[in-house]
């Protein structure tokens, strides 16, 4: 923030000079605490004769600035030849204090705003908060409409290589999201063409932004229509796989782009639908051994139902091979399990015969989805779970227990179901209910370990204790209502029996 103040002879003192015994000048008390200078620096300016007689003020010493505190100090001469105090103070720029900075811009041309309003993300990106540095982006954006010819369409090449290149690593990430964000109110038209520019020119951005850039881009295109949107993921997948289009291009961002190809595909034609789901397949089958990628796979399985039958059956051949070599991922058996009832009895079959075979986080996927198994199928996948109890993965026991708790019928024999419940609440402790807690509401929580309480007759003593804790714990993040109906349960559940 730069003031400037002219000087008169009025805003001086005389004072006695103890060295010397000369009479000098220096700044009034008053003068200086306004000015910001303290009380030990008010001979900051001070007086020479010139060659022609006269009396000329300088700083302190014939120094160009002097800097205090946060100010910068110099003698600078108006146009009326005048010599006036010039401060440059740097400030926490607030909201308020943004919108006069960018009403500085209101009367410039688009181009000329546009340098200003790069300019000050570069100079002070890394030191602003998050609010303000949206907003400067917003307002980047809005201006972007008014550019002309090769400005507008390369702006958000230029404003990403521009800026990116120049901020700190964390901040240039933080850019390019919000960047991509606030391109939403930019014409449809003009943003196809902006993205495309971005796309052809990505190898100006640093190395490890262009990924970041790409997912970008990709999050971001839903105001496009499906068919521009298709242009551009092409575009995409091509610089993702072209030689030197990014040079540490990961696996996962190839199969992101193929995966969005396929949603966005649903919206086209079904001759242009076709095309893509036998590109993305064919692709596979030549690059990944015929392996379909669990990201793509996911997305297959949720349009199963709507897919050509030669496609489908390959989809569902994949689901039982993965079945079968264990390494079925847990996102694509629960898009699966919302097919339940629909599913072929030899998928069901599949699914029961290798439960032994998964991964935790996959097998707590088909705990969570029990509800939507028929029947026949149901009892013998719990039945196969409840011989391997001692071998499950604490998280998948928890899925099964507040399966259990919530629908006691899911074990239809009571003395097992029983044993079951046993089991797994002696064996439970405090840091996996506390892990299995963490993404809960509070409500959710609440409802959870009070349910847990009331099979306290099998917790151990210190495990009963640590819940009864938490629950109290969290019972601050309740609403007045459920918080008042909590204590009174809990009063309830432990009066007469237990001491705490």
């Amino acid at each position: 923030i730069v003031t400037e103040k002219p000087l008169s002879k009025d805003d001086f003192d005389e004072f006695i000079d103890p060295k010397t015994g000369e009479k000098k000048l220096k700044l009034r008390q008053d003068v200086a605490k306004k000015l910001g200078i303290p009380e030990d620096a008010q001979d900051l300016i001070e007086f020479y004769t010139d060659e022609n007689g006269n009396q000329v003020m300088q700083l302190k010493d014939g120094a160009r600035n002097v800097t205090i505190g946060d100010t910068i100090y110099e003698l600078v001469t108006d146009a009326d030849g005048k010599q006036v105090l010039k401060m440059t103070t740097k400030q926490k720029v607030g909201e308020e204090k943004l919108d006069d900075i960018l009403r500085l811009a209101d009367n410039m041309s688009p181009e000329a705003k546009n340098r200003y309003l790069q300019d000050l993300l570069k100079t002070g990106g890394g030191k602003m908060n998050d609010e303000i540095r949206k907003k400067l982006i917003d307002e980047m954006i809005k201006n972007a409409e008014n550019l002309t010819g090769e400005a507008k369409e390369n702006f958000l090449k230029d404003l990403m290589v521009n800026l990116v290149n120049e901020l700190p690593p964390n901040v240039a990430k933080k850019v390019l999201s919000d960047i991509m964000k606030s391109t939403d109110g930019i014409n449809t038209e003009l943003k196809q063409q902006m993205i495309k520019n971005l796309i052809h020119d990505l190898n100006d951005l640093p190395e490890d932004l262009k990924e970041q850039a790409l997912m970008e881009l990709m999050k971001n295109m839903d105001n496009l229509s499906s068919e521009a949107k298709n242009n551009l993921l092409q575009d995409i997948l091509t610089k993702v796989e072209e030689t030197g289009g990014i040079k540490y291009s990961s696996q996962e961002l190839r199969n992101q782009v193929l995966k969005e190809m396929l949603k966005n595909s649903q919206n086209l034609d079904e001759e242009t639908r076709n095309k893509i789901l036998h590109q993305v397949l064919d692709k596979i089958t030549a690059e990944d051994g015929g392996d379909v990628p669990p990201t793509v796979l996911e997305e297959l399985v949720k349009q199963m139902y709507n897919l050509p039958d030669s496609i489908k059956s390959k989809v569902l051949s994949e689901v039982t091979k993965n079945l079968e070599q264990g390494n079925l991922d847990s996102h694509v058996l629960s898009e699966l399990l919302k097919h339940s009832d629909d599913l072929a009895p030899e998928i069901l079959a599949a699914i029961i015969k290798n439960t032994d075979k998964m991964e935790s986080s996959t097998l707590k996927e088909l705990v969570k989805h029990l509800d939507k198994i028929p029947d026949e199928f149901k009892q013998e996948i719990i039945e196969k779970m409840v011989n391997n109890l001692d071998e499950m993965d604490s998280g998948v026991k928890q899925e099964l227990l507040k399966e259990l708790m919530a629908n006691p019928n899911l074990i239809q024999d009571e003395k097992l179901r029983e044993k079951v419940l046993k089991d797994i609440l002696s064996n439970l402790k405090t840091d996996d209910v506390i892990k299995e807690t963490e993404n809960m509401t509070a409500e959710e929580k609440n409802k959870y370990l009070q349910d847990l309480l009331k099979h306290s007759g099998n917790l151990s003593e210190e495990t009963r204790q640590q819940i009864i804790g938490l629950l109290i714990k969290n019972a601050e993040n309740l609403d007045q209502e459920t918080k008042n109906n909590f204590l009174k349960d809990l009063i309830e559940n432990i009066k007469g029996k237990f001491v705490f």
